[in-house]
């Protein structure tokens, strides 16, 4: 009895927007395949044809997608009248934010031998096939309680289909025990895989998910079992190529080669690229030398491709030209590069140094000038519980770490749920913004539970604000207010302008600005009038001239300072690639060798035990022929009557047949054994990823390091070149008023008669605002280039390609998105949308690095404005930042949830009704659901 396995349809999947005849060029591919896929099945006359789930992309499927179904399944009826064909739902199929229904799929109710099974389990007997099927769709298994399911000892053959993630171990999910099942068809991963002898993926017909270059070695295509013989096979099906460019590595500055070298790659392409999905990705360039040198290659590429990707990774501009040197999670950091500047100076900076100290003295030790990082990492949401709430009356959920979905309510509702978020824990709006009001007599209580285990409660009631754990006070926020309510919730970003300039503050702050700031504060409490300029007095040019070139100069031995180590890291890292490479090469070689084994392991027991089968089956034949005729039946050797002696032959041949029988079930339960990879095979395979994951990052961090070492060389040419300049202005003024260049800039008030009136203040205090004043705008360089960059490339791989990075307008400073075939100053809405969520996400991540990470994030408004296949991508990207951050918040209108469900851990409904004044909170299943294989 043979059967087919489909899964993973995904009809109607639309991406890049490339229409053809009317119709997106992605949803032809995909209903293509399932074309060529159906003529496939109808040459191999299989006797039942099961479909594991994801038979439509999304719940509401433009209408062609349902016309290819119908006309499918119509056609292969024809041709397999006898054929029953049964589906199960998958989490695209039916919505989860709505009342449950079958949906599209209720249409081919009326179809003649198909059946379709929705939201719960169900169990078919054929007797026609002597077959007993169980069918688990997506809501069968997501959903507590689940299914009592049972093989039927009778039937000849039991059968699984599942739409389910398969696990071992212990965990949520239905134990599931293989052994009585004949086949198991699971749905869900898109990659064909045998998860046992007889269950499988048989992955999806086209490459549908939202990154295709990671299926772009994946074959393609269904399965076909034998139940009689349990060989199986898998049949491939074509669909739209995927070409994976080799990376392009540039060196900085080097965009000049770009052009060549993407000739030269594309010219390794076989067949060219037209019509193709394309990614190439470019190393060590902006995104502005991306667009300017390679436009002429790429513009064209835009039109053959169906659509092309560009990853710009600018790795090599990590090293800032005025960057401080980095010091993760250090808040006293900024302050340091005061004091050895101020060092540097001579006695002039001494004494500006001894102010410093007196002002630190008068803050009582206060934690904005030490190092750690805040309490942010608390903010991990467990529970909420509220009364008396605008615009939500009573409200109460328990989530958990992971990607939790609110969903439900429109712009007015997603907002106050931020706000209320934001004064659960007792934080504010930034200043001067209208927040929301909880009446007197609400109540609000929020359980917070960080990393570290610990869990506590905030109530706010009235306008109070109080801790729950013990004689302990509510946890001190480390960022400001308006910092907290940025970098959580994006409160005060609501324009990609003030998200950025109010991030680059939010990472100032982190590393080290506070204390800068309290500095400022108190030179003005001393020195009213310190930085106000007046007139220029005696300074002559030479003075202003001389003056500019040793602040240049203190600049550049502060880079080369911060450089110095640049050569031992290169040659440090030279001697690990090469251990590494090495290594890597050995562990290939024996994973080779390994594979090569148990293939051939594995082949050897197939030929024995089909030598083994067709010599029983010979031999069965002989003992039935013999049984028949009797004493008459003729000879094997010589064909004469063998008469009394058939017997004896017949004893002979059954004994024969005993020992092949043995024979064959030892060779079966060997081969079931090699179905599956030994544990070396599987640890070699393990330590050849780790070996050259860590290859790809040792080779990464080389040219990093090299980047520094050539940076290092560039800076002290240019540091020679200005004290010779310096030496020849100092010599041609006279001997005695110079200053050793090594020992920083030139002291003295240069002319001014020692009026420390006309600066404002005393000499040291105008030298202390002066270094203050810089070390900030160094600061908020530094961490302004960092977010655009980290940003940049978020967006770069949340668009798809589509859009390279962020770039600077020399004209005002401002940002604008880099994108090869767009028009110059022309966004669209939804770009600037996802800009505002890669901004955000990087956001995230940077303070991560230099000050802690956030217990959770809040993603609102932006994301709804971005378009579908973005939205998708950034499910993607939210998954990718839980690393980092136990919990991501999306707070979205919902149509993204029925999209893709299975991206969410956690999903809670808001339905308002305006007319009877009541809303209503209610959990959804999120996820997909998990066989416990044991």
């Amino acid at each position: 009895m043979l059967l087919v396995h489909l899964a993973d349809l995904h009809l109607g999947h639309r991406a890049y927007r490339r229409v053809e005849g009317g119709r997106n060029t992605r949803e032809g591919d995909v209903a293509g395949a399932f074309q060529r896929a159906l003529e496939g099945i109808v040459s191999l006359r299989p006797q039942i044809l099961l479909v594991a789930g994801d038979v439509f992309d999304r719940p509401d499927p433009p209408p062609g997608a349902l016309v290819t179904l119908t006309r499918g399944l119509e056609a292969l009826r024809a041709e397999l009248p006898e054929t029953p064909i049964f589906l199960v739902a998958g989490a695209r199929d039916i919505p989860r934010v709505a009342p449950p229904e079958l949906g599209a799929l209720a249409a081919l109710g009326p179809l003649p031998q198909v059946e379709v099974v929705g939201e719960t389990a169900a169990a078919f007997h054929l007797p026609e096939l002597d077959t007993h099927l169980v069918c688990l769709p997506d809501g069968a298994l997501s959903r507590r309680p689940y299914p009592q399911i049972k093989p039927r000892p009778e039937a000849r053959w039991n059968l699984l289909l599942a739409y389910a993630d398969v696990g071992t171990g212990p965990g949520p999910g239905l134990p599931l025990e293989l052994g009585p099942w004949d086949y198991a068809a699971l749905g869900y991963q898109h990659q064909f895989r045998q998860v046992a002898p007889r269950a499988f993926y048989a992955g999806s017909l086209e490459r549908v998910g939202p990154e295709p270059w990671r299926e772009a070695g994946l074959e393609k295509g269904y399965v076909s079992f034998d139940l009689e013989s349990a060989k199986w096979r898998f049949h491939r099906v074509g669909g739209r190529a995927v070409v994976v460019l080799a990376p392009l590595r540039l060196p900085r500055g080097g965009g000049i080669q770009l052009r060549e070298k993407l000739q030269e790659v594309l010219a390794e392409v076989p067949g060219g690229v037209d019509g193709k999905l394309v990614r190439v990705r470019v190393e060590g360039l902006t995104p502005e030398e991306v667009r300017r040198e390679g436009q002429a290659v790429l513009k064209p590429l835009l039109e053959q491709a169906l659509h092309l990707a560009i990853e710009v990774d600018d790795f090599q501009g990590m090293a800032e030209e005025d960057a401080l040197p980095l010091v993760g999670r250090d808040r006293g950091h900024a302050l340091r590069v005061v004091r050895e500047r101020l060092r540097s100076r001579g006695e002039e900076g001494l004494a500006a140094l001894a102010l410093l100290e007196d002002l630190e003295k008068g803050w009582n030790g206060s934690q904005g000038t030490k190092g750690g990082g805040g309490r942010e990492e608390a903010l991990l949401i467990r529970e909420l519980h509220g009364s008396g709430l605008p615009l939500f009356g009573e409200l109460s959920l328990e989530t958990r770490e992971g990607l939790v979905g609110w969903v439900g309510g429109d712009g007015r509702v997603l907002q106050a749920f931020e706000h209320l978020l934001l004064v659960g824990v007792g934080g504010r709006p930034p200043g001067g913004r209208r927040g929301l009001a909880l009446p007197s007599g609400a109540q609000l209580v929020v359980r917070l539970g960080g990393a570290g285990g610990e869990s506590f409660w905030i109530r706010n009631g009235g306008g109070r604000v109080v801790a729950d754990r013990g004689q302990e006070s509510v946890p001190p926020w480390g960022l400001p207010a308006e910092g907290l309510a940025l970098a959580w919730c994006g409160i005060g970003g609501e324009t990609l302008e003030a998200l950025i300039d109010g991030s680059v503050a939010v990472l100032s702050w982190a590393r080290g600005a506070e204390g800068l700031a309290r500095v400022l504060e108190g030179l003005k409490a001393q020195f009213p009038a310190l930085g106000t300029e007046g007139p220029p007095g005696p300074l002559t040019e030479a003075d202003f001239e001389r003056l500019r070139l040793e602040a240049e100069l203190a600049d550049l031995e502060a880079q080369l300072k911060a450089l110095a180590d640049a050569p031992q890291e290169v040659s440090a890292l030279e001697g690990e690639l090469r251990e590494v490479r090495g290594e890597a090469a050995e562990v290939t070689g024996e994973l080779e060798a390994a594979t090569t084994a148990w293939l051939r392991e594995q082949q050897d027991a197939e030929t024995h035990l089909r030598a083994y089968r067709d010599r029983a089956r010979e031999i069965r034949e002989r003992i039935r022929t013999l049984e028949s005729l009797g004493p008459d039946g003729p000879c094997p050797t010589c064909r004469r009557p063998l008469g009394e002696t058939v017997g004896a032959v017949l004893e002979e041949l059954r004994d024969e047949w005993d020992r092949l029988v043995q024979d064959g079930q030892w060779w079966r339960r060997r081969l079931e054994q090699l179905s599956q990879k030994p544990d070396d095979l599987r640890a070699l395979e393990t330590r050849s990823r780790r070996l050259n994951a860590r290859l790809e990052d040792c080779t990464e961090r080389l040219e990093r390091a090299r980047s520094r070492l050539r940076e290092r060389d560039e800076l002290r040419i240019r540091a020679q070149e200005v004290r010779e300049r310096l030496q020849a202005l100092r010599g041609g003024e006279g001997g005695g008023e110079g200053r050793s260049v090594e020992g920083g800039r030139a002291g003295g008030n240069h002319g001014n008669g020692g009026k420390a009136g006309r600066w404002g203040g005393r000499q040291e205090a105008r030298i202390l605002h002066e270094e203050v004043r810089e070390v900030e705008g160094s600061l908020r360089r530094e961490a302004r280039g960092r977010l655009l960059r980290r940003g940049g490339r978020r967006l770069n791989r949340l668009s798809g390609g589509r859009i390279l990075g962020f770039a600077v307008r020399e004209e005002d400073g401002g940002v604008s998105l880099v994108e090869v075939g767009g028009a110059a100053g022309v966004e669209a809405e939804e770009d600037k949308a996802a800009a505002a969520v890669a901004l955000r996400v990087a956001l995230a991540e940077l303070l991560a690095e230099d000050w802690s990470p956030l217990g959770s994030l809040v993603v609102g408004d932006p994301f709804d404005r971005m378009g579908e296949e973005d939205q998708v991508r950034a499910l993607l990207l939210l998954r990718r930042l839980l690393s980092r951050i136990p919990q991501v918040w999306l707070l979205t209108r919902g149509s993204v949830v029925n999209r893709a469900p299975e991206y969410f851990d956690a999903l809670f409904e808001f339905r308002e009704d305006p007319f009877r004044g009541v809303s209503a909170l209610r959990s959804v299943p999120a996820g997909v659901g998990v066989l416990r294989i044991r």
